[in-house]
C-alpha cells in the first residue's frame, strides 16, 4: 500500500493520515491473512486498520496450522477453497464479498480444545527434534 500515498503525515479532522499520490486511483483493498491461533478476533486489530481504506472483504483463515494436515488426511475441506474462489468471483462482479463466503473460509476445521493438544503435540515433537 505504501507506494500508492506520499510518505508525509497530515492531519484529517485531528487524526494522522496519508494523502493519495498524484497519478494513483483509489481502489477497494481485500485483505487476505492467516493465524495460527484458533479465535477469529485475533484478526481484529488488523481489520480495524484495514478499514480506514476502502475494504471490500477480509479472507480470515484462523488456525490455519491444522489445515495442511487435514489436507494430508482426507478432511473435507474443499469447501474453504471454493468459497475463496467464489469470493474472488463475488468481488470483481459485485464489488463485494458475502459473509457467507466469507464465513465458509473462516469456519472451524476442528474444537478449540482439540486444536490446542494438535498444537501443542505440534510444538513438543519439534521441541524434541531440536534437542536429538
Amino acid at each position: 500500500m505504501t507506494p500508492l500515498y506520499e510518505p508525509f503525515i497530515v492531519l484529517y479532522n485531528g487524526h494522522g493520515s496519508l494523502d493519495q499520490r498524484e497519478g494513483t486511483k483509489s481502489s477497494k483493498v481485500v485483505l487476505v491473512s492467516s493465524c495460527w491461533f484458533w479465535e477469529m478476533d485475533n484478526f481484529d486489530l488488523m481489520l480495524d486498520y484495514m478499514r480506514m481504506f476502502d475494504l471490500a472483504g477480509a479472507l480470515l483463515r484462523p488456525h490455519a496450522e491444522a489445515l495442511r494436515p487435514m489436507m494430508e488426511m482426507g478432511a473435507p475441506l474443499d469447501d474453504i477453497f471454493e468459497a475463496a474462489k467464489e469470493a474472488g468471483r463475488q468481488l470483481v462482479r459485485d464489488g463485494k464479498m458475502s459473509a457467507g463466503t466469507l464465513a465458509t473460509v473462516s469456519r472451524e476445521l476442528m474444537p478449540l480444545e482439540s486444536y490446542i493438544e494438535f498444537w501443542n503435540q505440534r510444538v513438543r515433537e519439534a521441541l524434541d527434534k531440536l534437542k536429538k
